[in-house]
């Protein structure tokens, strides 16, 4: 199987584009992937044995490497009309955003009808309409701007000190996620970097400086 060298839209460009408005509609593709049929020529490619025989995927499986880049342009594809002009893809992700009510009903209706002709699903409860906020791709989205996740917020405050490198790295990719919230971010950071960089040399000893670091970058985010 050749790649896919289809691109996935930056997430931060997604956010960027879409904070701002007043009136915000959130959908979720129930089983996105399987929402788009497979070429009967590449079908053989998804080939998998069971004891009851030779199947094949009549959609995109999850689990395949090219998946989230052929269902990225199937949705580019389908609403390429509206994308940049109140609705953002990010693969099974739709977000709605206007600046009043009417706008974004409006839009949502051509939504529907691009998802009824592709056969594209929504899971409803999954959905949020409406609202002047909402959370999108681990973001708070609204008139104000984008704001840090409270959820994603609320589990960094009560994340314990790292025990180990791996505890450290998770801790890292958090951190990193936010990184836009925080000034002088890469300075901040640099203790715990420095002792995740030192991981194949030297054992796992938290110091009060990486403590302090630890705890200022929290109250910072």
């Amino acid at each position: 199987m050749k790649d896919d060298a289809f691109p996935i839209p930056l997430l931060w460009h997604s956010l960027q584009k879409s904070a701002g408005y007043t009136h915000y509609i959130t959908l979720d593709c129930n089983w996105g992937f399987w929402n788009v049929p497979i070429h009967e020529e590449s079908k053989h490619l998804t080939a998998f044995t069971t004891p009851w025989g030779l199947y094949e995927f009549n959609v995109i499986p999850f689990g395949i490497k090219n998946s989230p880049g052929e269902y990225q342009r199937a949705m580019n594809l389908a609403f390429e009309p509206l994308l940049g002009n109140g609705v953002e893809c990010y693969i099974d992700d739709i977000v709605i955003y206007a600046s009043s009510r009417d706008g974004a009903l409006r839009l949502l209706g051509k939504v529907m009808q691009i998802c009824r002709t592709n056969g594209f699903y929504l899971k409803l409860k999954k959905c949020d309409w409406l609202r002047d906020r909402v959370n999108l791709l681990g973001h708070s989205v609204g008139t104000t701007g984008i704001l840090p996740q409270r959820g994603k917020l609320q589990a960094l405050q009560k994340m314990r000190a790292p025990q180990d490198f791996k505890e450290l790295r998770s801790l890292l990719g958090l951190l990193s996620f936010h990184r836009r919230f925080v000034p002088a971010f890469s300075d901040e950071v640099q203790p715990l970097q420095e002792l995740m960089n030192a991981h194949k040399t030297l054992p796992f000893i938290w110091e009060d400086h990486h403590e302090a670091a630890f705890q200022e970058l929290k109250n910072l985010v």
